[in-house]
């Protein structure tokens, strides 16, 4: 019997040991991943965004403006919603006979991404199929809109 229940218990602490150094204790409790991420980003959903899908290239007439970000990443947090409303006016139209496809990718789950760059922070890209601009300016609309303009051609 006290045989059995040490086995018990060493399995037991076994698994906490694996879950906890795979950062996942959420079996112990009754929250899920979706709850969490809702409360750490003020009610901001990152599923909304449109991901990058595996194996991405672009076509010969399509071009991809492509946010980076962290999800633990205070300025980036802060840059969901501008980046959303930007795709949400922007993904799958057409500027100057291009389709744009806006897309947006967790660095932090991607880490040996190149268009990541080397620091923290939202990062934009415009990517086509031989190409590749970076965004340098502040994250809101009409900044955004000028760099489209200035760019897809």
């Amino acid at each position: 019997m006290k045989l059995t229940i040490s086995i018990i218990l060493i399995v037991l602490f076994l698994l906490i040991l694996i879950k906890h150094n795979s950062n996942n204790l959420n079996f112990l409790s009754n929250t899920n991943d979706k709850d969490t991420y809702d409360d750490d980003l003020n009610f901001f959903n990152l599923e909304s965004f449109n991901n990058i899908p595996k194996n991405f290239i672009c076509d010969q007439d399509e071009a991809a403006c492509i946010l980076v970000y962290q999800k633990y990443n205070q300025q980036c947090k802060d840059s969901f919603p501008t980046w959303k409303k930007f795709q949400d006016m922007n993904h799958g139209r057409r500027i100057n006979g291009i389709k744009l496809k806006v897309l947006a990718i967790d660095s932090s789950n991607n880490p040996n991404l190149g268009l990541a760059g080397r620091a923290d922070g939202p990062r934009v890209s415009l990517v086509s199929r031989y190409d590749l601009k970076e965004y340098d300016g502040r994250m809101n609309l009409e900044n955004l809109e000028k760099f489209l303009e200035k760019n897809m051609n």
